[in-house]
């Protein structure tokens, strides 16, 4: 219930955009406040606003993470213009599973693991997390043990490139085929496993060492690259 009220307040402010402000619940609030500081610290390379470059891909001068206009004593948020929109898929797999650790742990559950679609958080005990091979996306390209923390994978897939860079307005082209973020944060190591498929290796590496995360990155030639405080963990196929 909670993610339909959550998806129709963003249904909202995209109808609103522009226009008026929408009366939101403290959930979706949040959640915005957490999109709008991610761009922030990604230099709105992160950035929910992208959602017209979806409809039709030259919309670039309606994305910029700035126009969400938050109002803390009201619970409401606007976007600044009209025919802009917000969309969360580069974040609320992320945000969903700590939301569902947060619950289990609240719970008395010292032992579980979350895993929606892909995006995996374990409390507990260590367990292997398989990242997906880009290429045979049936496959698993590497492994990684993982406890206690969150492991989030953006990448090409059979989808191909979808994931939009908002300061060119047009799919993010690169070395990378996928990315796969470490860290104690779903909802961070979501937004950040997004921007690292538009900035590129080195990008990738400098951002993350920003955020205090780390990650598994696999390049389009095949190789498989990992942060240092992860290599060791990190077990090819």
């Amino acid at each position: 219930m909670r993610t339909i009220v959550q998806l129709i307040g963003i249904l909202l402010i995209n109808a609103n955009a522009g226009i008026r402000d929408t009366l939101v619940g403290r959930d979706t609030f949040d959640l915005l406040s957490l999109c709008v500081r991610y761009g922030e610290l990604t230099g709105g390379v992160f950035d929910i606003t992208t959602k017209p470059l979806t409809n039709a891909g030259e919309l670039k001068a309606r994305v910029d993470y700035r126009d969400v206009l938050l109002n803390n004593k009201s619970l409401s948020v606007r976007l600044r213009n009209r025919g802009q929109g917000i969309h969360l898929g580069g974040i609320a797999k992320g945000y969903a599973v700590d939301r569902v650790a947060e619950i289990l742990e609240r719970q008395g559950v010292s032992n579980a693991s979350v895993n929606l679609g892909g995006t995996v958080r374990n409390i507990g005990q260590s367990r292997s997390v398989g990242i997906r091979n880009p290429f045979e996306p049936n496959s698993i390209a590497a492994s990684l043990d993982s406890a206690d923390e969150a492991v989030v994978t953006s990448g090409l897939y059979e989808r191909g490139s979808h994931i939009f860079d908002p300061k060119s307005g047009k799919p993010a082209e690169n070395e990378l085929a996928s990315v796969t973020v470490v860290g104690k944060n779903g909802a961070a190591a979501d937004a950040a496993a997004t921007a690292c498929m538009v900035l590129g290796t080195e990008g990738s590496v400098r951002l993350l060492n920003s955020l205090g995360l780390d990650g598994i990155l696999i390049l389009r030639s095949g190789g498989i690259f990992a942060t240092e405080n992860v290599r060791e963990r990190v077990k090819t196929a």
